[in-house]
């Protein structure tokens, strides 16, 4: 549930799926997030079956996957009816192991492709360079950004990152396809459609 991928192996002291326990600390990924917090609610609510203490209401366990990819398993569960009539949630983020937190960020993840047309790097003039454009588009979308500025009392700003680019297929050749993948971090200022609408335009 909700793991980040483990990068290079090799650059890993201990096997990053493996949970290694040294001294009184465990290891490996998802080890803090999320592994941790999912336990400690499945332990809570065993906790709670076995003092009987009656509740007002009904409570449930919600596991989601692809958090860090779109939050598909969070939309699933919303569309097949799980989150109908929740008053509260209680999620297990490790926010810091001492604070409670009572509000968070939206997210969005946008891709951006842009096409071109390939050619020879010796007569590029034959052909539309898609780096290029994605630069364009790089340079607008960061300085749109900016102007959404109102500053959240709790969460702070909106944040804007492009996190990846890709394209061209040699170095000797004009791409005809490249492609930026974006997150950003949106607060109740500024909804996740109010956002929408920005990109589009």
């Amino acid at each position: 549930m909700d793991v980040v991928a483990p990068g290079e192996l090799n650059e890993w002291d201990v096997a990053p799926f493996a949970a290694e326990i040294q001294g009184d600390r465990l290891y490996g990924r998802g080890a803090s997030d999320m592994k941790s917090g999912l336990a400690a609610l499945v332990i809570t609510m065993l906790e709670m079956l076995e003092q009987g203490e009656p509740t007002t209401g009904s409570i449930r366990l919600l596991a989601t996957v692809g958090e860090e990819t779109g939050e598909y398993g969070a939309a699933q569960l919303t569309d097949a009816g799980y989150a109908d009539h929740l008053a509260g949630l209680v999620i297990a983020e490790p926010s810091g192991m001492t604070k409670l937190s009572y509000t968070s960020r939206g997210v969005i993840d946008y891709y951006v492709d842009s096409l071109g047309k390939a050619a020879h790097s010796a007569n590029p003039q034959k052909g539309i360079n898609a780096i290029d454009h994605l630069l364009a588009f790089y340079n607008e979308v960061t300085a749109l950004m900016k102007t959404f500025n109102k500053m959240d009392p709790i969460l702070g700003g909106l944040i804007h990152n492009v996190d990846m680019i890709s394209g061209g297929e040699q170095i000797n050749s004009v791409p005809d396809h490249a492609r930026l993948a974006a997150n950003i971090r949106t607060t109740p200022a500024y909804p996740n459609k109010v956002i929408y609408e920005a990109l589009e335009g």
